[in-house]
C-alpha cells in the first residue's frame, strides 16, 4: 500500500487512532486497578482499626496504669493474624502505646515524651 495515496494516509490514520485508543484503555484500566486497590486497603485498615478499638478490654487497658503492657502483645497478635503492616494504638495527645518496634513506644514523631 502506498502511504502517499489518500487511501494509504487514511489507513495509517486509522491505525494510529486504534493504537491510541488501545493505549488509553490500558492506562485507564491500570489507573482503575490502582484506585480499587487503594480503596480496598483503606477499607481493610478502617475495619481492622475499628475491630481492635472495640475489642473487649481495650478501653479498660487504656485507662490502666501501663496501657502498653496490656495492648502491645494484643496489637502484635492482631497485626500478625490480619497481615497488616502495623497496628498502632495512640493517645489523643499522640503518645504511642503500641508499635511494631517497641523501642518507639511512648514517642511522638521523633521526640520522647517528657
Amino acid at each position: 500500500m502506498d502511504l502517499r495515496s489518500a487511501a494509504g494516509q487514511v489507513f495509517l490514520l486509522q491505525v494510529v487512532i486504534v493504537v491510541l485508543l488501545v493505549v488509553a484503555a490500558v492506562v485507564g484500566m491500570v489507573l482503575q486497578a490502582a484506585s480499587d486497590a487503594l480503596q480496598q486497603g483503606r477499607r481493610e485498615s478502617v475495619i481492622a482499626a475499628q475491630s481492635f478499638a472495640s475489642a473487649p478490654g481495650v478501653a479498660a487497658a487504656l485507662q490502666s496504669r501501663d496501657p502498653s503492657a496490656v495492648l502491645q502483645p494484643r496489637a502484635e497478635l492482631a497485626r500478625k493474624r490480619t497481615g497488616m503492616d502495623f497496628v498502632v494504638v495512640m493517645s489523643t495527645k499522640g503518645i504511642r502505646y503500641t508499635y511494631p518496634y517497641p523501642r518507639e513506644i511512648a514517642f511522638t514523631g521523633s521526640s520522647a515524651i517528657q
